[in-house]
């Protein structure tokens, strides 16, 4: 499925969706002529991102997670 298809059955921008892959929330194949094939199961984890951020969970674990990752987990 490439990237317009996406935007349709998600409802997510363009930039969205390059976005979560820039994040490595969903992992893209890359076809032959170097365009990516969005799978089923991207779709899924699409959606599943899409509703976490419309509650605002993904931000705030993302967040945390980076802030843990770059060594500020504890420090006040």
């Amino acid at each position: 499925m490439n990237i317009n298809e996406v935007e349709v059955v998600t409802g997510l921008t363009r930039a969205n969706i390059r976005y979560y892959e820039k994040e490595g929330l969903i992992e893209v194949e890359r076809l032959d002529n170097k365009y990516r094939n969005y799978s089923s199961e991207n779709i899924r984890e699409l959606r599943k991102n899409n509703s976490s951020e419309t509650f605002g969970i993904f931000r705030g674990r993302h967040k945390k997670n980076e802030k843990q990752r770059d060594g500020y987990a504890g420090r006040a």
